[in-house]
């Protein structure tokens, strides 16, 4: 499986298991390409922020931001892995940083994403909610 074959993906190829979990399939699809659409339905559902991972390689390109999540009162960062998202961003990009980003520019677009799907994430992201008891 490859990047390019996902960043294609459509969220509608992808489901929750047939156990109502979140599958292999749909964690690849929300780490490449439809973080955002996750990070901002986890925001419609909580009211946490929204923080784009940036790393000094993706600065100033068509792939800024790296990657999206909301960053819970604990301070910590969810996305689809779940928590500690920043720490296992940093394990292949270790000088990225996180900036709070406003829902409205993720929701409006952003050039290096594909069009925001939030009502196709909600289920995931009642499902990570609900998976890790937050």
């Amino acid at each position: 499986m490859n990047f390019e074959y996902w960043q294609n993906c459509k969220i509608e190829s992808i489901n929750l298991d047939n156990r109502g979990r979140i599958g292999r399939n749909a964690k690849i699809a929300f780490s490449f390409g439809h973080c955002h659409s996750l990070a901002c339905a986890l925001h419609k559902l909580t009211k946490w922020p929204l923080y784009s991972f940036v790393s000094k390689e993706l600065e100033d390109t068509k792939y800024s931001p790296g990657h999206i999540a909301v960053r819970m009162p604990n301070k910590d960062y969810l996305d689809i892995e779940g928590p500690k998202a920043l720490i296992r961003w940093k394990e292949t990009h270790p000088d990225t940083k996180s900036y709070k980003i406003e829902y409205d520019k993720v929701v409006k677009g952003l050039d290096c994403y594909m069009p925001i799907q939030i009502e196709k994430a909600m289920p995931f992201a009642k499902t990570l909610l609900k998976q890790y008891n937050i």
